[in-house]
């Protein structure tokens, strides 16, 4: 028997912000039935400093939306794979200029209310980014796992 974790089955993977070149907020994924999130935020060529928030919603239109503090590793070296010391209890995440970096932001389930279970990521206006930039959420610690497990979009 293999030992490892399959994302499929064991989890769920949702696109929050496509590769875009634009500073955006991106979409709110539900985690009423998952114990961790954690969003992936990679940029291509170039982003200026600026700040990247999570935020809490009652629904996926962000119904009652505010910022929430989290967690977040990250990896500043340009197509590196060693992310640095984890950062904790922050309500925004400062990204400083850089080409090719990639973040790692940890949501817990239990810092969530039962009324605000959607989570979205936003790059905030303070950014400008010359190449693309993209976000994904990888949901884990499922309440029912399967292989086709229901949207949390």
């Amino acid at each position: 028997m293999s030992k490892g974790f399959n994302v499929a089955i064991n989890g769920h993977v949702a696109t929050m912000l496509f590769p875009a070149s634009a500073q955006t907020a991106g979409s709110y994924v539900n985690m009423e039935n998952y114990a961790k999130c954690n969003i992936i935020v990679m940029n291509g060529a170039e982003i200026t400093a600026g700040t990247i928030t999570v935020k809490r919603a009652e629904d996926s239109s962000g119904t009652g939306a505010s910022a929430i503090n989290v967690s977040y590793y990250l990896e500043a070296t340009s197509g590196g794979d060693t992310f640095a010391a984890r950062v904790t209890s922050t309500s925004s995440l400062t990204w400083s200029s850089g080409n090719n970096k990639t973040i790692c932001i940890d949501v817990d389930a239990s810092e969530l209310t039962t009324s605000s279970e959607w989570i979205n990521v936003n790059i905030d206006s303070g950014n400008t980014v010359s190449g693309p930039v993209c976000a994904v959420a990888i949901l884990t610690g499922p309440r029912y796992s399967g292989e086709q497990s229901p949207t949390v979009l």
